[in-house]
């Protein structure tokens, strides 16, 4: 990990936060595999949408500290009780915002649904709108198509064309 220092301060912020590797990855919406590819050291690169999820969730962390070790690792002047109270007063109201994650799911869920309703009707409207004009189309007696003339080709490379009268 030494060969990697960004994995040594993510590990060093993830202790310091009073989480663990997994409460951490979940809390900044990142796959706990990816976390613990980064921190094993086998993945050196961290993505810049990783630093912005870690940004979203813990906005007092500091973004150069964790990628150059510049600075403090908190960047607004808050203290490490003010962070593992926050963390433990979200840890107490844990089951409660899973409950409101549920039914933010369900809003959404519900969200979507309406909006393929929506494009399903659309599309299916605007199928039998083309298909009404084309049935209007061929009924239509001057777009009725007329036999011009008709031409036979024999093996022998002959031909003949017939006109209709």
């Amino acid at each position: 990990m030494e060969d990697f220092p960004v994995a040594s301060r993510l590990k060093t912020l993830i202790e310091a936060l009073g989480l663990s590797d997994s409460q951490f990855a979940d809390k900044c919406e990142i796959s706990r595999s990816t976390l613990s590819l980064i921190l094993s050291g086998k993945n050196k690169k961290i993505s810049d949408v990783m630093l912005s999820q870690i940004h979203s969730a813990f906005p007092e962390v500091s973004i150069l500290w964790i990628l150059f070790g510049e600075g403090d690792k908190f960047s607004k002047e808050e203290n490490q009780s003010n962070i593992n109270q926050n963390i433990a007063e979200n840890s107490i109201f844990q089951d409660n915002s899973s409950q409101l994650d549920e039914q933010l799911n369900l809003v959404s869920l519900n969200q979507l649904e309406n909006i393929i309703k929506d494009i399903v009707n659309k599309s299916f409207n605007h199928t039998i709108s083309t298909l009404e004009n084309l049935v209007l189309k061929t009924s239509e007696p001057s777009s009725l198509r007329k036999v011009s003339k008709i031409t036979v080709y024999y093996g022998d490379s002959t031909f003949e064309t017939f006109v209709p009268e």
